[in-house]
């Protein structure tokens, strides 16, 4: 990346690393370390044009979420109902931010968290 001056680097986190998770300590301290690490690279690499950068889903609509959700402490409608806009995030959603952070149009986003949590981490 550094040769052709052009890099992409998209690290998936989690919400999880912005407002940490009780009974999930260490997950939550190595996703907020992702974070740290995300805008240490993203100085580091600037110059060369590579850009570094998280994605921090929350609940996300797949079997693992959704099992999850159904083996924890609170049933999905509960959790849901703590969600601002009621719902789990589509797969395709991640999939569309990864798109456009990989974009040219994107090459200036760099060293950024990015939550996307259906409003989550703004309070329920």
């Amino acid at each position: 990346m550094k040769t052709k001056g052009f890099g992409r680097i998209i690290n998936i986190g989690s919400i999880s690393g912005v407002m940490g998770e009780a009974d999930a300590s260490l997950y939550s301290a190595s996703k907020s370390g992702l974070i740290g690490a995300t805008k240490a690279l993203a100085l580091e690499l600037a110059e060369f044009g590579i850009t570094v950068n998280t994605i921090n889903p929350g609940w996300v609509d797949t079997d693992l979420g959704n099992f999850s959700a159904n083996e924890g402490e609170f049933t999905k409608e509960e959790i849901v109902e703590c969600i601002p806009q009621r719902r789990f995030v589509e797969p395709s959603e991640i999939a569309g931010m990864v798109r456009y952070l990989i974009s040219d149009r994107a090459k200036g986003v760099t060293g950024q968290s990015i939550n996307l949590c259906a409003g989550l981490t703004c309070g329920c």
